[in-house]
């Protein structure tokens, strides 16, 4: 992977542990008063999941992380038996739960540098999806959005390579940066928060094909959407 540009930040210059430690505090925030109906709400980013299932996802991953638990083979498996064990617990277990993890997970980020980005991205990511499907957004110009819209950048040239693509130059937040290998042949210039649901799969074909991109968009598009697309439009 190649990330090129005088304005690049390197994503090991990123305090990963303490981003990850706001992502949560803000998603305490937002779930604590939950009611009933708003943890059976599902989310349209997720759409096989609740409320209530995106939070025993993202604090499963965090108990089993902190405790050295690793995925097997079939990570999908892995990631759905999180949600199930945690299928009778409310709301505001989960979140004790989730809270109790902070010291381990912090100590997990710390030694994984740079490579917990992706965690991090993965935790901003949610709370995102949560944020819009109990319609209430904000937080979209965190210093979170901000570092994911760096750790983006791992995703977008891992599906770049693996497409045989060549290079995405990025516009985001004062910074221009080229992600992939050789000369970049498709660029865009976005907010962060608009980068990082584009890049996460978070909006539709039609929303994707909106965009000022500058290039040949339908080449790139299978190393661009790393995951299906939203059937509908995921307006935030």
């Amino acid at each position: 992977m190649t990330f090129m540009g005088d304005d690049t930040v390197r994503v090991d210059e990123i305090a990963w542990a303490a981003e990850y430690d706001a992502a949560r505090e803000r998603i305490g925030r937002l779930l604590e008063a939950a009611t009933a109906d708003e943890a059976a709400t599902l989310v349209p980013a997720c759409p096989a999941w609740t409320v209530r299932d995106l939070l025993a996802h993202v604090t499963g991953l965090a108990a089993a992380l902190s405790n050295g638990q690793m995925p097997g083979a079939d990570q999908q498996a892995w990631l759905d038996g999180l949600v199930d064990a945690r299928r009778e617990r409310s709301i505001g277990e989960l979140l004790d739960e989730w809270a109790a993890t902070q010291p381990g997970i912090s100590v997990f980020l710390e030694r994984m540098g740079g490579g917990g980005s992706q965690l991090v991205y993965d935790v901003v990511a949610h709370e995102h999806d949560l944020r819009h499907a109990l319609g209430r957004p904000g937080a979209q110009d965190s210093s979170g959005v901000a570092a994911c819209a760096t750790a983006v950048s791992n995703v977008v040239a891992r599906d770049l390579a693996a497409h045989a693509l060549p290079a995405v130059q990025i516009t985001s937040g004062g910074r221009t940066w080229n992600v992939g290998e050789g000369t970049p042949e498709l660029a865009i210039e976005l907010d962060p928060f608009e980068l990082i649901r584009v890049f996460g799969a978070r909006r539709s074909e039609a929303q994707m094909r909106a965009l000022p991109w500058r290039g040949d968009l339908d080449r790139f598009l299978p190393g661009l959407a790393h995951s299906p697309l939203p059937v509908e439009d995921l307006v935030e």
